[in-house]
C-alpha cells in the first residue's frame, strides 16, 4: 500500500511511484487470476463488473475460444430458501467432559 496525495497535488515523482504500484498490483492480480482459469477442471464462474476498463473480463474474452465465455449482465434467477427442521445436536447431552 501507498500513500499519495490527490491527484492534484502529486508531482512527478509522486504519479511514477503512483503507476508503477498500480501497474505492480494489476500484474499479480492478472497472475492469481491466470493461476485460477487454469487449475478449473469443469467450469469456471468469475463474477465482477464487465464495463469496467481493463476488466479482467476483456482479458479472459481475449483468450477464449469459440462460444466457451459468456457474459451474463442480468441478475441470477433468485432460488427460494426451503425450510425444514432445525439441525438438532442430538448428542450435546451425550458429551461426558472428563
Amino acid at each position: 500500500p501507498m500513500l499519495c496525495p490527490s491527484g492534484e497535488d502529486r508531482g512527478g515523482r509522486a504519479m511514477q511511484l503512483w503507476r508503477r504500484n498500480d501497474a505492480e498490483e494489476h500484474a499479480e492480480d492478472s497472475r492469481l487470476l491466470y493461476v485460477a482459469t487454469t487449475r478449473a477442471r469443469d467450469r469456471l464462474v468469475i463474477v465482477g463488473p464487465a464495463s469496467r476498463e481493463r476488466s479482467y473480463s476483456e482479458w479472459l474474452a481475449r483468450g477464449v475460444e469459440g462460444n466457451a465465455f459468456h457474459t451474463r449482465t442480468e441478475p441470477p434467477e433468485t432460488v427460494p430458501l426451503e425450510t425444514g427442521p432445525a439441525p438438532a445436536l442430538g448428542w450435546l447431552p451425550e458429551l461426558t467432559l472428563g
